[in-house]
Formats: structure tokens, sequence, C-alpha cells
């Protein structure tokens, strides 16, 4: 779409800045999604294992609560 607007409306000295700049600001700005990507999902891999451990020690804690219970009603 911008190619469309640049090739209309801007002379061709300005066109080959102007695409020369988009280019460079659309790679620069994949290129740090990608690297901050990264990090993003090893933090969010850490916080899930972290919760799946807690959630399955409070889960035998709680199992043996009620096992325990179980055995006094009966």
């Amino acid at each position: 779409m911008y190619v469309i607007t640049l090739f209309q409306i801007f002379p061709m000295n300005i066109k080959v800045t102007a695409g020369t700049l988009v280019t460079l600001a659309s790679w620069s700005s994949s290129s740090i999604v990608t690297y901050a990507f990264q990090f993003s999902i090893r933090g969010t891999m850490r916080t899930v294992t972290a919760g799946t451990i807690f959630k399955a020690l409070e889960a035998a804690k709680l199992d043996r609560r009620l096992q325990s219970n179980t055995r006094v009603l009966i």
C-alpha cells in the first residue's frame, strides 16, 4: 500500500531514499521483535513450569489430607 502512494506522489530521488528508510525500519523492527520473542518465550516457559510444579505439589498435599480424613471417618 505504501509503495503505490510512494510512486504516485514523490519524485524519484525522494522515492529511493524513502524506500530505503522504510525497508531499513521494517528489517530493524523485525529483528528486534525476533530477538525479544526469544526472551519472552523463555520467561513464559519458566513461569508455566514453576506453576505446574506448584500445582502438582499442592494437589499431592491435598490428596494426602483427603486420605488422612477418609481414614478417620471410616
